[in-house]
């Protein structure tokens, strides 16, 4: 379960996220999902050098409820520059063809989880 507020152990500061990014991020959907994106927000990752977690409130065909899933975007969370797009959560992974990260180790994917509760955090405030 993710944490309810962003760990401060680090500073982490919420950074908004344009529509536009949004929308590129829905691009990647799989076909068929309808995917219709809502707010975004942002957190820089304290580990990855030019890695930031974007969590992403979206709305699928034929589900009433609102969900929720969290991509890395590599350099930028500007929609108009180049980056790369990955799948981290569950539900960004379902929803998304976008490919998902490997980690080199279990540290890593700890130290990967706890931000992107932090990016999920910023998103629920």
């Amino acid at each position: 379960m993710p944490a309810t507020t962003p760990d401060s152990s680090y500073g982490v500061r919420c950074i908004p996220v344009s529509a536009k990014m949004g929308r590129r991020i829905a691009s990647g959907e799989e076909k068929g999902v309808g995917m219709v994106p809502g707010m975004a927000v942002a957190v820089k990752s304290p580990d990855l050098k030019n890695v930031y977690f974007v969590a992403v409130q979206f709305k699928v065909s034929g589900v009433a409820e609102t969900q929720m899933g969290v991509w890395a975007v590599s350099k930028s969370v500007k929609a108009d520059t180049r980056r790369r797009i990955m799948a981290v959560d569950g539900s960004a992974r379902h929803f998304t063809g976008w490919p998902h990260p490997l980690y080199p180790s279990v540290d890593i994917r700890r130290r990967v989880n706890s931000t992107v509760g932090d990016s999920t955090a910023c998103l629920l405030k």
